[in-house]
């Protein structure tokens, strides 16, 4: 039983390792090939003055589609909005979102919430939002800053603009 176990366990983490690997030189193709060259100018490069060092951005501006599975506020302020990318856009998603977030994408429009935690405060204050939040089962268009989080999900934030598509 053991020896079962043992091979199944390396047979998925050469599977997990494959996967990886295939997505990883996807991603550097998608961003060679300069796609989505439009949100370029659609991006608040303002909104990063607080929180450049909690990400590192993979591309400063991209625009992208899908569903949204949940919603709940930060202890920073922030909405965090669970995405699940429409067909078109599943190949920005890493193996930390398949396992840490269920093969969402989460995307957070910066201080939408009074932060619940002292510490950020000062950061959102005097700023104001012009993002209308979405509700579970929107679909929507999400324009703002692809990066990697802290945690090693990838991650649209902080978000620019959410559009309703009917």
């Amino acid at each position: 039983m053991k020896k079962k176990f043992i091979t199944f366990f390396t047979v998925c983490i050469l599977l997990f390792l494959a996967y990886a690997s295939v997505r990883e030189r996807h991603l550097v193709h998608f961003f060679r090939q300069g796609s989505n060259a439009q949100a370029e100018i659609a991006c608040n490069e303002t909104l990063w003055q607080y929180n450049a060092e909690e990400e590192q951005v993979i591309k400063p501006c991209i625009t992208l589609t899908g569903t949204v599975e949940s919603t709940h506020a930060e202890a920073d302020g922030d909405e965090n909005i669970q995405l699940n990318p429409d067909s078109g856009y599943v190949h920005l998603l890493n193996v930390w979102n398949i396992l840490g977030q269920w093969g969402d994408i989460a995307i957070e429009p910066i201080c939408e919430n009074p932060p619940s935690e002292k510490k950020f405060v000062k950061a959102c204050t005097g700023y104001k939002s012009t993002i209308t939040l979405p509700h579970v089962g929107d679909h929507i268009s999400v324009t703002g800053s692809y990066g990697a989080d802290k945690h090693g999900w990838v991650e649209i934030h902080p978000v620019t603009k959410i559009a309703l598509i009917p």
